[in-house]
C-alpha cells in the first residue's frame, strides 16, 4: 500500500503455524519491459490459511508501512490472530474500514491517550487478542517480542500504518517511581519540548531489575516514552468510505466512543528537530535540570518519513527501467531500511580526547598522520555515537597564537564531522616550518564547550630528495657522453617533481663525482658542478667525460642550496668506458686464484662490489693483453678466484708475468689499504710456478725428510758394519795404499772452460773417465751448438757448474778453479814516508780483480753462440756486469731484454743482480746469456714486465 510498492521488494515473505512455514514469493515483473529489466512488481500475496488459529509473519525486506489485511471468503463466524514481526518498530495504528481500533492495552478519554501497564499477576499474553474476540482488528504490539498481533474476523479489510513518532528511552539514577512522576516527567519534557502534552506518552517504566515496577524505589529506573501525534480516529482507506458514525464494534473491553484525536500536529521536520534538540542535550546533561532528573543515557528512535514513488508514477520501458547505476531502487532502498528506525543508545559526554596525534608534518605538505578526535563518557570510554544523523556534531581547528612562525597559516578543512565518534581530519596543512600546537573545539551545535589540545609538533622544511632523470649507460674514454647524468629534485613524500624550489630565496647547484675514485684509472673531466635549472627542477651537466677505460663507473651527484637547508646525493646506475680500439681480448680462459696478506673484514668487508671493481681495473690495465672476469672472493686472508682469458699465447705469456710479479709482491691499493699478495699463485686449481722448478708439497717435503733421516739411520748403520769388518782386514794385510799425489800447480797445466768450449779433447775425455759425450748428454736436449759444431761440458765443466757434485774425482778435480768467489775487494797496504800523518801510518789501496772471460749466449733452442770477450770485475755486482755489457756491445745486443745464466743455466734473477757479486755465480772464465722469446714486435714492453730492464 506504500508509494514505492511496485519498486520495492518485500518477498518472500514466511507464514509459521503448528511447525510448518509457508514461503511465499513475489509476483513477476510486470513492467512494460523485455524480460526483468523494469524490476517493477504489485506487492500483493496470497495464502491459504485455516481459521481458528494464529499464525506469525515475517517479511524479508522491510516491513510496509501501510499494509492491508483480507481475510477473503470469509464471514463473522471464522477468524484468526495474526502476529507479524518488526524489525524497526514505530507506533503502529490500526484501522477497520478506516475506523481507529485502539490497542487492547490503550486508554482514551478526549484527545488523551495512553498506554496501561501490565498486571504482573497475569500472564505475560495478557494483551494479546483471543481468537473468540468479536472486535474485528483488536490488536497489541509486544515491544519486547516487536511483533503486533491483530484478531481478524470476516471480510472487512483490516489496515496498519506506521505513524512517524519518536521512541526515547532514558536511563536515570534511582527514583521513586509513581503516578505523580509520569505525569512530572510528561508535564517538564512538554515544557522543555515546547509540545502539548497529549503529544508525550509514557510507554513503560522499568528498573534494572526487570521484575519490579513502578511505585517501587529501585536501584537504577529507565523510562520509555512516546513523543509523538496520537492516532487519528479515522483514515481514508482506497474503495471505502470513512465515517465518524459508522458502527464501530467496539467492546466494552476497548472503550473509544469519546475519542476524540489531538488538536494539534506535529510535522516530521519538526519531529527531527525534537529528536537532534533531545540528543544534543541529553548528551551534554542539559536535560536533568529541565526534567528533574539525573540522566546517566538516553536511546532515541528516530521518526520514519513516509516513503515516495522514486519513478514519480511514470511507467519504466525499455530504456528507462531497470538498475540505477548497477543498483537496484529495491536493494537501495533495503541497504536505507537496514539503519532506519533503528534505536541509537547515546551516551553522556565529558569530554573531547585527541584520539591521534599529528605526525609526519612538513611545510606546504598534508600531514602524513592527521589528528582524529574522539568523544569519552565519565569513566573515558570512547563514545560512539555523537549527535543524531540529523545534527552531526562538528569540531573545528585552528593554530594556537604564540606557536610556530608567525607566518604559518592552516589550510585543508579545518572543520570534521563526527562519525561513529570519531572527527577525522584528511588534509590539514601547515605552510612555515616550527614547533606548533592545534586546538579543537566542538562548533556544532553551538555554545557548547567541549574543547582538546594536540602536543607540540614540529613541522619539518619540505622533504626533498633527487630522482634520476638520465645516465650515462656506455663511454669510450676521453669522450664526452653521449647521454648525460640529469637529476631533478623530487618530493620525498609524494614522489612528485618539486615545485617552488626558490622558496624563502633558496638558490642551487649539483656536482658530480666518482664514487671512490681510486675503484678507477681515469678522472672525471667536464664542469662538473652547474647551477640548478629552477624552471624544470633539474640539473643537466653537458660535457662529462672519463679519460681512462674501465667497468663500472658509478657517479655520485651532490645538490646543495643556499642557504645551507638542504644536501641531497644520488649515486647513478653504473656504466662501462671502454677503451678507443674497442678491444676486448678473447679467447681461452683459465681460473687463476691469488691470496692477499690482509685482513679480509678490515679492508673489503661490506664492500665486496667496489673491491671486484678496483681489481679488474687495475688487473686489466696491467695485464693488457688478457680480460679479467668472473671475481670471487673468499675469506682466508683475501683470496681472489677469477677468470683470465685471451689468446692463448698471450694469455701463457701473462700469466708467466703475473708469476713473476707475485713472487715480489703484488701490490693493489683500496680505500685507503695498500695489500700485497702472498708468494703462491694457483691456476686452474693447481699451484703454479712459471718458469721455476715446482716446489714440493709439504706433504711431499716431510715424507722426503722422513725418507732422508731413515736412509741415513741405514747408511750408517752399514758403514758401520763395514768399518768393522774393514778393520779386520786391515789387520791381515801387509801393504798399504799409497795415496795419489798431484802437484798444486796442475792447474796451470789445464786448459780453460773457454778454450774447451772451441777444442774437444777426447783423450782428456777418456782418461778422466767421465764418459763420452753422448754419455753426459741429459736425455731428450740436444747438444750445445758452439760456433755451428756440437760441444758438451767435461767432467770439470759439469763440477764447476754444480751439475755432478756426488761422484768422487781426483784431488785435481777436488780444488777450486781460477775464479774463487772474492766477497770483498784486495787491499794492497804500503807504509808511508816520515811526516805523513795517517791513523795507522799506511796508505791502504783496493785492487780490483779483473779477469778476462768470453761473452756466450744460449739460444732459445738451447744452442749457444758466442758473442766477444770483455775484462770482467770479478768483486763488482751483476747489475754492474750488465751495464758494462750493454756499453761495450751494443750492436749484438741489439736492446733486446735478456737474463744471465748460471752455469747450470739457471736464470739469475733480475731484481738480485744489484746484490749478487760476479764471483759467486761464475767460477769459470765464461759469462752466460739467455734472449728472452720475441713478443711478436721484436720484444715486451716494460709494462708487461715492470721489474725487467729494457735497453
Amino acid at each position: 500500500m506504500d508509494a514505492d510498492t511496485e519498486v520495492r521488494r518485500v518477498s518472500p515473505i514466511g507464514l509459521l503455524a503448528d511447525g510448518y512455514v509457508d514461503l511465499i514469493n513475489g509476483p513477476m515483473d510486470h513492467g512494460w519491459c523485455h524480460g526483468y529489466t523494469c524490476q517493477e512488481r504489485i506487492s500483493t500475496f496470497y495464502m491459504v490459511v485455516a481459521t481458528g488459529k494464529t499464525y506469525e509473519m515475517y517479511f524479508t525486506g522491510t516491513n510496509p508501512q501501510h499494509l492491508r489485511y483480507h481475510l477473503l471468503n470469509s464471514d463473522d463466524t471464522q477468524s484468526l490472530v495474526v502476529g507479524t514481526w518488526y524489525a524497526n518498530p514505530q507506533r503502529l495504528d490500526v484501522y477497520r474500514n478506516g475506523i481507529y481500533i485502539a490497542p487492547t492495552n490503550a486508554e482514551l478519554s478526549g484527545s488523551s491517550f495512553t498506554y496501561k501497564e501490565k498486571d504482573p499477576n497475569l500472564a505475560d499474553d495478557q494483551f494479546v487478542p483471543p481468537l473468540d474476540s468479536q472486535v474485528s482488528g483488536l490488536n497489541y504490539f509486544d515491544r519486547e517480542l516487536q511483533t503486533l498481533y491483530i484478531l481478524i474476523r470476516g471480510n472487512e479489510p483490516i489496515d496498519v500504518k506506521t505513524s512517524p513518532v519518536i521512541i526515547v528511552s532514558f536511563d536515570m539514577e534511582p527514583v521513586l517511581v509513581d503516578d505523580f512522576f509520569e505525569e512530572n516527567l510528561v508535564a517538564n519534557l512538554a515544557g522543555l519540548l515546547g509540545v502539548e502534552e497529549d503529544q508525550i506518552r509514557v510507554v513503560d517504566v522499568v528498573s534494572e531489575d526487570s521484575s519490579k515496577r513502578k511505585r517501587r524505589a529501585v536501584e537504577a529506573s529507565s523510562v520509555t516514552l512516546e513523543i509523538g501525534d496520537p492516532p487519528s480516529p479515522t483514515i481514508e482507506t482506497p474503495g471505502h468510505v470513512s465515517s465518524t458514525n459508522a458502527t464501530s464494534n467496539y467492546t466494552t473491553e476497548s472503550p473509544a466512543s469519546n475519542y476524540t484525536g489531538s488538536n494539534s500536529s506535529l510535522t516530521f521536520s519538526q519531529l527531527q528537530d525534537i529528536s537532534s534538540y533531545l540528543v544534543s542535550e541529553g548528551q551534554t546533561g542539559g536535560l536533568n535540570d529541565g526534567l528533574g532528573l539525573n540522566v546517566l543515557s538516553l536511546s532515541v528512535t528516530e521518526p520514519v518519513d513516509t516513503p515516495t514513488d522514486p519513478t514519480g508514477g511514470v511507467r519504466a520501458t525499455n530504456e528507462t527501467g531497470g538498475p540505477t547505476s548497477g543498483t537496484l531502487y529495491g536493494d537501495l532502498q533495503a541497504e536505507d531500511d537496514e539503519t532506519s528506525g533503528d534505536s541509537v543508545q547515546y551516551q553522556i559526554i565529558s569530554n573531547l580526547d585527541l584520539y591521534m596525534e599529528p605526525a609526519g608534518t612538513y611545510e606546504e605538505m598534508e600531514f602524513v598522520v592527521q589528528p582524529v578526535i574522539h568523544a569519552i563518557d565519565g569513566l573515558g570510554d570512547h563514545v560512539k555515537n555523537v549527535g543524531n544523523k540529523n545534527v552531526p556534531w562538528k569540531v573545528t581547528v585552528s593554530l594556537r597564537a604564540g606557536t610556530g612562525d608567525s607566518r604559518a597559516v592552516l589550510l585543508g578543512n579545518t572543520t570534521a564531522t563526527f562519525i561513529s565518534g570519531y572527527a577525522n581530519f584528511t588534509n590539514l596543512v601547515i605552510t612555515h616550518p616550527g614547533d606548533y600546537i592545534l586546538d579543537f573545539t566542538v562548533t556544532q551545535p553551538a555554545n557548547l564547550s567541549y574543547a582538546a589540545s594536540s602536543d607540540t609538533f614540529t613541522v619539518e622544511i619540505r622533504p626533498y630528495a633527487l630522482s634520476v632523470v638520465a645516465s650515462p649507460s656506455s663511454s669510450v674514454e676521453g669522450e664526452v657522453f653521449t647521454t648525460q647524468p640529469v637529476v631533478a629534485i623530487i618530493n620525498n613524500v609524494t614522489g612528485e617533481v618539486a615545485d617552488n624550489i626558490t622558496r624563502d630565496g633558496h638558490t642551487w647547484q649539483a656536482s658530480a663525482s666518482l664514487v671512490m675514485a681510486s675503484m678507477y684509472l681515469g678522472d672525471l673531466n667536464g664542469n662538473t658542478t652547474i647551477p640548478f635549472n629552477v624552471a624544470t627542477q633539474q640539473a643537466e651537466f653537458y660535457d662529462l667525460f672519463i679519460n681512462e677505460p674501465g667497468i663500472d663507473h658509478i657517479i655520485e651527484v651532490t645538490v646543495t642550496s643556499d642557504p645551507d637547508d638542504y644536501q641531497l646525493t644520488i649515486t647513478l646506475p653504473s656504466f662501462n668506458v671502454a677503451c678507443q680500439s674497442g678491444h676486448v681480448p678473447t679467447g681461452a680462459s683459465k681460473a687463476v686464484t691469488l691470496e692477499f696478506d690482509a685482513d679480509y673484514s678490515t679492508v673489503i668487508n661490506g664492500m665486496e662490489d667496489y673491491f671486484t671493481i678496483m681489481f679488474i681495473n687495475q688487473m686489466s690495465a696491467t695485464y693488457t693483453n688478457i680480460s679479467i672476469s668472473n671475481v670471487q672472493l673468499s675469506e682466508g686472508s683475501i683470496v681472489v678466484d677469477f677468470t683470465a682469458t685471451g689468446p692463448e699465447s698471450d694469455l701463457d705469456k701473462t700469466l708467466l708475468f703475473m708469476y713473476e710479479d707475485v713472487k715480489v709482491g703484488l701490490t693493489l691499493t683500496f680505500n685507503g689499504h695498500t695489500i700485497t699478495s702472498k708468494s703462491t699463485m694457483k691456476v686452474d686449481g693447481q699451484d703454479y710456478y712459471g718458469n721455476d722448478p715446482q716446489a714440493l708439497s709439504t706433504s711431499s717435503s716431510l715424507a722426503i725428510i722422513l725418507g732422508c733421516v731413515f736412509g741415513l739411520v741405514a747408511v750408517l748403520l752399514v758403514c758401520v758394519i763395514l768399518y768393522v769388518l774393514w778393520r779386520k782386514k786391515q789387520k791381515a794385510r801387509k801393504s798399504q795404499v799409497a795415496m795419489e799425489t798431484i802437484p798444486l800447480d796442475d792447474s796451470t797445466n789445464q786448459e780453460p772452460m773457454s778454450a774447451r768450449l772451441l777444442k774437444y779433447d777426447e783423450d782428456q775425455d777418456k782418461e778422466s773417465g767421465i764418459g763420452t759425450p753422448e754419455q753426459l748428454r741429459a736425455p731428450g736436449l740436444p747438444a750445445l751448438q758452439i760456433n755451428g759444431g756440437e760441444f758438451d761440458f767435461t767432467p770439470d765443466d759439469m763440477k764447476e757448474m754444480n751439475i755432478i757434485n756426488s761422484r768422487p774425482g781426483s784431488s785435481a778435480s777436488n780444488r777450486s778453479g781460477n775464479n774463487t768467489p772474492v766477497r770483498a775487494p784486495t787491499v794492497m797496504v804500503e807504509s808511508l814516508p816520515p811526516g805523513i800523518n795517517t791513523p795507522t801510518g799506511n796508505e791502504e789501496t783496493e785492487i780490483d780483480v779483473i779477469q778476462h772471460m768470453t761473452v756466450i749466449a744460449m739460444n732459445s733452442d738451447r744452442s749457444f753462440r758466442k758473442f766477444g770477450n770483455m775484462d770482467v770485475s770479478m768483486t763488482g755486482s751483476m747489475e754492474k756486469l750488465r751495464k758494462k755489457l750493454v756499453a761495450e756491445m751494443p750492436k749484438k745486443l741489439s736492446g733486446k731484454p735478456f737474463l744471465f745464466l748460471k752455469e747450470s743455466l739457471i736464470e739469475v734473477e733480475t731484481v738480485k743482480e744489484k746484490k749478487l757479486v760476479v764471483s759467486e755465480i761464475y767460477g769459470g772464465d765464461c759469462v752466460l746469456l739467455k734472449f728472452l722469446p720475441d713478443s711478436g714486435n721484436g720484444d715486451y714492453s716494460i709494462a708487461e714486465r715492470p721489474h725487467w730492464t729494457k735497453f
